[in-house]
């Protein structure tokens, strides 16, 4: 945190130290001063994903929304304030939103992060199968992750396919190793 307040002394209105600055005060317990460092910079895209963050650990996700969806106005080159509000539509139960936005950014480019949260939208609308597709074409990109993988063998517990759970997890150790 001192480190990037001398940072933010120097360059107040950089977009990126004040994030850091904010998610540093963040960590240290300092909410209000966290969220008031990045409204200071409400015009950049930056702040704005970053007051999305904040919202998100404080599980305000319908205001984490508000926020991501200002990071992508204000800058809609950034594929990841795009993933970070489909992440924040499906934890403020806005799944066709999240639905949608995923199809787009997975039509654009698919990668294990997408195929993930399109799991967490097939599994939030009861769609098991199609949530097991999600999360197994994730795990075909990225082999090695671990949340990843406990998503899947989580979804097998869950829906009592035991077998099918120790076999997902065992394919994974053997690929992690």
């Amino acid at each position: 945190e001192r480190s990037f307040r001398m940072a933010w002394k120097l360059l107040r209105e950089e977009p990126e130290i004040i994030a850091n600055l904010s998610e540093a005060l963040y960590l240290n317990g300092k909410l209000n001063e966290a969220g008031a460092i990045v409204i200071t910079r409400s015009d950049s895209a930056v702040c704005m994903n970053q007051l999305g963050k904040l919202y998100g650990y404080e599980k305000r996700f319908v205001d984490a929304v508000d926020a991501f969806a200002s990071a992508t106005r204000l800058d809609e080159s950034d594929v990841n304030y795009l993933e970070n509000l489909a992440a924040a539509y499906i934890e403020a139960d806005m799944i066709h939103q999240a639905e949608e936005l995923l199809a787009q950014l997975i039509e654009s480019g698919a990668n294990a992060s997408r195929y993930n949260l399109m799991g967490h939208v097939a599994l939030a609308k009861g769609e098991t199968i199609r949530a097991e597709m999600a999360y197994t074409e994730a795990l075909k990109i990225e082999p090695d992750n671990q949340v990843i993988a406990c998503n899947l063998v989580e979804l097998y517990i869950r829906f009592m396919n035991l077998d099918s759970a120790r076999n997902a997890w065992d394919r994974f150790l053997s690929k992690s190793t």
